[in-house]
């Protein structure tokens, strides 16, 4: 329990007889004395706000630091190879689980269609070929299919999440989410 001013202890001014600190105080009620400047709450503020900045930096440094890349630029490195991934695949790939790569996922596909925005230094860590037409990547979705009567699940790969059974014929063999980044080359690279 908070003593006065906010101290761990009894007001300093207890033993001078000070009168608010002798009597019981209700909540909310707390001594009529002024706080002096420099008391625990606005040193802890102050930490605070040093832990935030160290945090922000700490994160800064970790996206431009290529030892140590990001989820989403390992994400990013995954789907550049060409290769088509399920899930699975990219969560072993990139050290992650599903829950999160499902995740990141979803801003890996809007940072895809705002990649003309985006700077070639940007680019070059998540190892987007120079010779892509940057206008035309995609993050490809494609849904999981019944493989017994062909009925794909279209509003679960929105939501980029695989389906177990089928809801047409009952069926349990169903394909995984497939990903992949689609895009086109530049006019005049080779």
């Amino acid at each position: 329990m908070l003593g006065c001013h906010g101290f761990l202890r009894p007001c300093p001014a207890w033993t001078d007889g000070h009168s608010c600190c002798l009597r019981p105080q209700r909540a909310g009620e707390g001594c009529r004395m002024p706080r002096p400047s420099g008391t625990p709450a606005s040193i802890l503020a102050g930490l605070g706000m040093m832990i935030n900045v160290a945090r922000r930096s700490l994160r800064r440094s970790q996206e431009v630091s290529d030892d140590f890349p990001t989820s989403r630029i390992r994400l990013w490195r995954m789907l550049t190879s060409g290769e088509y991934h399920t899930l699975s695949s990219l969560a072993q790939g990139t050290s992650l689980s599903i829950q999160e790569v499902r995740h990141h996922l979803e801003h890996v596909i809007k940072q895809a269609r705002s990649l003309k925005n985006k700077s070639p230094e940007w680019r070059a860590r998540r190892s987007i070929p120079a010779d892509w037409d940057v206008s035309s990547v995609r993050v490809q979705v494609l849904p999981s299919a019944c493989e017994r009567c062909t009925w794909e699940a279209k509003n679960a790969a929105k939501k980029i999440v695989s389906v177990k059974v089928c809801k047409k014929c009952g069926s349990r063999a169903m394909s995984p989410v497939i990903v992949s980044l689609e895009c086109q080359k530049l006019q005049g690279s080779g």
